[in-house]
Formats: structure tokens, C-alpha cells, sequence
């Protein structure tokens, strides 16, 4: 606490103020508002994947994963055939995919198309 004192014209005033440190505070909304952008940003290439995810049951297409933890993020499709299916190859090219308009690099693809406008989601997520 600071405190301030002067006279004037035989009155003294004395004024005081507190300071607060809200510097944790404000590190811990910005933190909390990355990692929102991140997950937004997730969510985006999910729904951009969707459509071009190869289905043949649906499984490959529902059986995804996402988590984000602070700055990082990581949206994983959970098949074991799902690698192959992003690659085009096992040990040789993957000849039939079952949906047309979907293929190889189907993450890959998403995530590109996502990552070019990251500012978006800073300012989805209020920075």
C-alpha cells in the first residue's frame, strides 16, 4: 500500500491506493484461450476431413480421437487400417477406395487447408 500525503491551506489529505498484481491471472485466461484455439482449430479439420475420409462401414470416419493439452493438439483416426488408407499403400497402392471423391492424404489434406487461416481461430477464441 502506497500512501500520499499533502497540505493545502491548513487541511491535510491523505489519499492511498493498492496495487494488485493480476499478472497469473492473465497468463492463465491466455493459456485457457490457446488452448481453445487449438481445439477449434481441431475441430475444424475434423469436419473438413469428414467428406473425404474413405467409408466404406463408417468406422474409419467415426472412430476418431482428438485431445488437446495447452499449445498442442492431435486429432487421431483410430482404425488400424487408417494409415494405409492416408498413405494410398500397404505394401503395395491401395487400388479401391470405397467412396468416390475420397482417397489418399485425406488428413493430410484437411489439415492443410485448415492451417492456412490460423488467425481465425485466434479470434474464434477472443486473442
Amino acid at each position: 500500500m502506497y500512501t500520499h500525503s499533502y497540505r493545502k491551506s491548513q487541511t491535510q489529505v491523505t489519499m492511498s491506493y493498492r496495487r494488485t498484481d493480476n499478472t497469473a491471472l492473465i497468463l492463465s485466461e491466455r493459456r485457457n484461450k490457446v488452448s481453445l484455439a487449438v481445439r477449434f482449430g481441431i475441430e475444424a479439420i475434423h469436419r473438413e476431413s469428414t467428406s473425404i475420409t474413405p467409408k466404406l462401414t463408417g468406422q474409419l470416419r467415426a472412430d476418431i480421437r482428438k485431445k488437446v493439452s495447452g499449445k498442442r493438439g492431435r486429432i487421431t483416426w483410430g482404425k488400424h487400417y487408417a494409415r494405409y488408407q492416408e498413405r494410398g499403400y500397404t505394401s503395395g497402392p491401395v487400388r479401391r477406395y470405397t467412396t468416390p471423391g475420397t482417397g489418399a492424404h485425406f488428413a493430410e489434406k484437411s489439415a492443410k487447408k485448415v492451417g492456412n487461416n490460423p488467425l481465425k481461430f485466434l479470434k474464434m477464441a477472443g486473442l
